[in-house]
């Protein structure tokens, strides 16, 4: 009933668009929209291959078959930014995605670019990438071809998109703002409101790297695949699954020999004072909690409240306020 009455309203104002904050990632996409003051979320793996014709499972994007459930994740494919076709063909898919949820067939997309891309160009070979068509036909096997519009699109730094929706007043803080992703960790330094982006880094190691070094070490404990160690991240985190003391020993100590050097390392050429703070946020950031706290025990740190769609939330507001969007919804009286 709210969503008919959110089509209706378009119709009469000529077609205002929907919304979407999308984190367009190496390991997941992930997305969030509203309608009204209701939330949605959507996530699925950044794969795409393009595939046989007859394949079942095809997603014709411009004529061209895709499946988006077979082939490496982008993390795996060598490139660094999101300026790259695999990354276009996911937003696509997200798209879809949404289109499939809502019915609606014309978008404003706030996306996220890497640090570094923002630090080279403020994002712009990722926005060309994205908006080289802004109308894009897409079909499921055995259903009606669909048209979807990007109306608009922008792209902002993934990690300060996030760490913005932590629980303090950034214009009165000193805090460095550490994103955990599938390929990196990225990390940026806030002072008092003002991000440091010269000073921007990130790890040589994210999560994909780290399920496949500590795979190596715990061969022996029915863990001796990068899959297995993930569901060994994932199940513990979420309390399905008993934690292995042993297990844990292992992982801790791994981290501690890589990513957290690595970390410490750079926090040791920025300088960082008393009152310096740490956030946390991503997908990696959930699976890591109890080790960075055991990690870290003398400095204050703050996980962003849903960690693992932080930054798509993120971009969400950042669009709000870049579109100079108000809900149609909301217009429309529900």
């Amino acid at each position: 009933k709210m969503y008919k009455t959110y089509q209706k309203h378009i119709q009469n104002i000529g077609g205002l668009k929907m919304l979407i904050g999308y984190d367009n990632g190496m390991g997941n996409n992930k997305i969030f929209y509203k309608i009204g003051k209701k939330e949605f979320t959507i996530d699925f793996p950044s794969r795409v291959k393009k595939i046989n014709e007859e394949n079942p499972d095809a997603l014709y994007i411009e004529g061209v078959p895709y499946t988006f459930v077979e082939g490496r994740l982008a993390v795996d494919n060598g490139h660094n930014t999101k300026d790259d076709e695999i990354h276009q063909l996911l937003l696509y898919k997200g798209m879809y995605e949404v289109y499939k949820a809502t019915g609606e067939t014309e978008f404003d997309i706030s996306m996220n670019c890497s640090l570094d891309s923002y630090k080279d160009d403020k994002g712009k070979a990722v926005k060309d990438k994205m908006t080289e068509s802004l109308e894009i036909k897409i079909k499921e096997k055995y259903k009606d071809e669909v048209m979807l519009k990007i109306n608009k699109l922008e792209v902002s730094p993934e990690a300060l998109v996030g760490g913005l929706l932590c629980k303090l007043k950034l214009r009165e803080e000193d805090v460095i703002i550490n994103d955990i992703g599938t390929k990196n960790f990225s990390q940026l330094q806030v002072i008092n409101g003002t991000p440091l982006y010269e000073t921007s880094f990130a790890t040589k190691e994210g999560m994909s790297k780290i399920y496949k070094g500590v795979a190596d070490r715990l061969k022996d404990h029915g863990l001796a695949s990068p899959a297995a160690v993930q569901m060994y991240f994932d199940k513990t985190s979420k309390g399905i699954h008993p934690i292995i003391k042993e297990v844990d020993e292992i992982i801790l100590n791994y981290l501690i020999e890589t990513v957290f050097s690595e970390i410490d390392t750079r926090l040791e050429d920025l300088n960082i004072s008393i009152f310096t703070k740490l956030v946390f946020l991503g997908g990696g950031a959930v699976y890591l909690k109890r080790f960075l706290e055991a990690k870290y025990t003398e400095r204050e740190i703050i996980f962003v409240e849903d960690g693992y769609f932080a930054n798509a939330k993120g971009l969400y507001k950042r669009g709000e306020r870049l579109f100079g969007y108000v809900n149609p919804v909301k217009k429309a009286g529900v």
